[in-house]
């Protein structure tokens, strides 16, 4: 360091650090943005391919036995509502098959519901839950009361008869369907498939990566140009060493106010709190070890990876 600066070398040093601003402004903002697109990318889990949706833990011959015989309800609870409500009214037939595939629907979901909740877990720990079995009951019972409107009503059967039928039918139909949506495999684990980098992802972290370099440049070069400026010991060259090595807290008051501002503008644009952010912004993307790829065609695992910031500060 010298003792003796160039004639206006504090206007320039002053100039160069008010630029600082604009350029920690632009690597915060595009490292805001890489995390927040990190983020929700961790937050949507991959979930279960369509065949898994659909067959579950019932298995496929189950499935089929619980869609045939959803279906069989639901024609055999829409032909004896068409029967009833034309027994009792003139409606259109859309309208009259209207409830009885609504009681179909419903006895078929509850069913399907209570089916994944015994209510005698393995667990002796876990609390049996009652409500879908609450549901399941009421759906039942709404079938087996409109079956038995239907047998007392529409036809010449006798109360007791029409009783006795409805519970008969209700209670078929919803063991059966108790019976095909019962799972038959316990819960596993599907592996987690890492999924490559959408090109819109990667275009955001080069770029998060180059203002942050380009701003550890601009504050490189203006610590530099500060430090042949001043002396070479001294409070200043103190303070600057320290922030160098990393110190954010410099206590610059009772100094030369030029001093105490371009310290200050230092220590408020440091490149090393942005290195991180965006260190924790690729971690994220990548938590599994990636290959990253620098933009000169390099590539390093994503553990190893470190932005120039860190050795800059």
């Amino acid at each position: 360091m010298t003792a003796a600066p160039a004639p206006h070398s504090r206007w320039l040093i002053r100039a160069h650090a008010d630029q600082l601003a604009v350029s920690y402004d632009a690597a915060a903002n595009a490292v805001t943005e890489l995390t927040r697109a990190a983020v929700r990318r961790g937050s949507v889990a991959p979930g279960p391919t369509l065949r898994q949706r659909i067959a579950g833990r019932r298995g496929w011959p189950r499935t089929v036995w619980f869609v045939v015989t959803a279906l069989l309800t639901a024609v055999f609870m829409a032909w004896i509502s068409g029967r009833l409500v034309a027994h009792l009214t003139a409606a259109p037939d859309a309208v009259a098959v209207l409830p009885g595939l609504l009681l179909a629907l419903a006895l078929c979901g509850t069913a399907a519901q209570a089916a994944r909740h015994p209510l005698r877990p393995s667990n002796p720990d876990a609390v049996a839950p009652t409500r879908p079995w609450f549901l399941l009951g009421t759906a039942a019972a709404a079938v087996f009361a409109w079956i038995g409107l239907w047998l007392g009503l529409a036809t010449s059967t006798s109360d007791w008869v029409a009783v006795l039928g409805g519970a008969v039918l209700a209670a078929a139909v919803t063991a059966g369907l108790l019976a095909s949506s019962r799972p038959v495999a316990p819960p596993v684990l599907v592996p987690h498939r890492v999924r490559p980098l959408p090109r819109r992802l990667r275009a955001r972290r080069r770029r998060a990566q180059r203002r942050l370099r380009d701003h550890t440049s601009q504050w490189t070069l203006a610590a530099h140009r500060y430090g042949a400026e001043i002396p070479a010991s001294g409070a200043e060259a103190d303070a600057l060493a320290r922030l160098l090595a990393g110190d954010a807290d410099l206590l610059l008051e009772g100094g030369d106010p030029y001093h105490v501002l371009i310290l200050r503008t230092l220590c408020r644009y440091r490149p090393a709190p942005l290195a991180v952010g965006l260190d924790a912004a690729v971690r994220l993307l990548d938590p599994e070890g990636e290959v990253l790829r620098t933009d000169d065609g390099d590539a390093m695992p994503a553990h190893e990876y470190r932005p120039v910031a860190d050795t800059a500060s």
